[in-house]
């Protein structure tokens, strides 16, 4: 028995890869930074013009943009976040993460899903 690998079409890998170039950057700009906003704005407009090229809908940019600035914040001990969450359970960040199952499995998710391109919407061409 022979197993091929069905290839994914060229505009879905280069649609998974824009996602996860989106979350590298955002990524690049949350870890250092100590305020969320900027490592969510910036990526958002960056990438904005882009996902329209690839004829990807604005909810795409969005889910992206909340699965790694906004859940993933609380993992970071010097930003606002998880200095906020820190103190409020009273335990360092080191202690809740691995705890904190769904803040760093959803950055995970989000590039497998969009590997596999589930429920990646698509711009409606035909809408005016």
């Amino acid at each position: 028995i022979v197993i091929t690998r069905k290839k994914k079409p060229r505009q879905q890998q280069q649609q998974a890869l824009l996602l996860y170039a989106e979350k590298k950057t955002q990524a690049l700009l949350l870890y250092p930074e100590e305020r969320q906003p900027e490592a969510i704005v910036i990526p958002g407009k960056m990438f904005e013009k882009a996902f329209k090229e690839k004829n990807l809908a604005p909810e795409n940019l969005s889910r992206t943009l909340e699965d790694t600035g906004t859940v993933t914040s609380v993992l970071i001990p010097w930003n606002s976040c998880g200095a906020y969450q820190s103190g409020v359970l009273g335990v360092s960040v080191l202690d809740y993460f691995f705890y904190a199952i769904f803040n760093w499995l959803s950055f995970f998710m989000t590039l497998i899903v969009a590997g596999l391109n589930y429920k990646i919407k698509k711009l409606d061409i035909n809408a005016s």
